[in-house]
């Protein structure tokens, strides 16, 4: 695929376009709608919601010593609990309504050719239950993933494109706790990584903080 057609380089160049980004929309609008429903009940995801912010908590916790912030991670964790709390309604009527579905799992905008043809590539293969997602919930990964690239605006508006057009009706606050869910996971990835010794310790560092 040509580097320089894809999305990570274009953001990082600034040589998107709107036009590419309505493209790249509808390609996973229709993927989604496409996507096979995960049976999943309301009780069932908001629990296992729950239980990956602890799995999230108790990794980073246990990665102190490779510069986790403590007495931030405990407010980000102890925000989080609470959106979830509040949340809960419309989570349960997420799963409920047939959202949960076999979604991509690592959509990255390294994984993105705009083309054309738009392609998405390096779909999460290893575990179907990380695929099990809230479309919603892949796009916010999406938006956080071109924040760092320096691209936040384009990031924001393939989210609100999408939610526009399939999901009018939902919370912004709801689109908000799944960045801050995606970005705690990456923050537990680049710390197992530290751990390991697999790559360049000041970058992992970096990127564990700004995660």
């Amino acid at each position: 695929l040509p580097a320089e057609r894809m999305l990570d380089t274009m953001l990082r160049r600034g040589t998107w376009r709107t036009a590419d980004l309505a493209a790249l929309e509808q390609r996973l609008r229709n993927f989604f709608a496409a996507a096979p429903t995960i049976r999943i009940s309301g009780t069932t995801y908001c629990n296992r919601l729950r239980a990956a912010l602890a799995y999230n908590h108790q990794e980073l916790l246990a990665a102190r010593s490779h510069g986790v912030d403590v007495q931030r991670l405990a407010q980000v964790v102890a925000l989080q609990g609470g959106l979830l709390d509040r949340l809960q309604p419309a989570l349960r009527r997420r799963a409920e309504e047939g959202w949960v579905r076999d979604c991509h799992g690592d959509l990255r905008p390294e994984h993105i050719c705009i083309g054309p043809p738009v392609r998405v590539i390096d779909r999460l293969e290893f575990d179907a239950d990380l695929r099990a997602l809230d479309p919603v919930e892949d796009l916010a990964f999406l938006k956080l993933e071109c924040e760092r690239e320096g691209a936040g605006d384009a990031g924001a508006w393939l989210l609100e494109r999408y939610l526009a057009a399939a999901n009018p009706a939902l919370s912004p606050t709801l689109t908000n706790f799944y960045v801050s869910n995606r970005a705690l996971t990456r923050a537990r990835l680049a710390a197992w990584r530290l751990a390991e010794g697999d790559g360049d310790s000041g970058l992992l560092r970096a990127k564990l903080r700004d995660y």
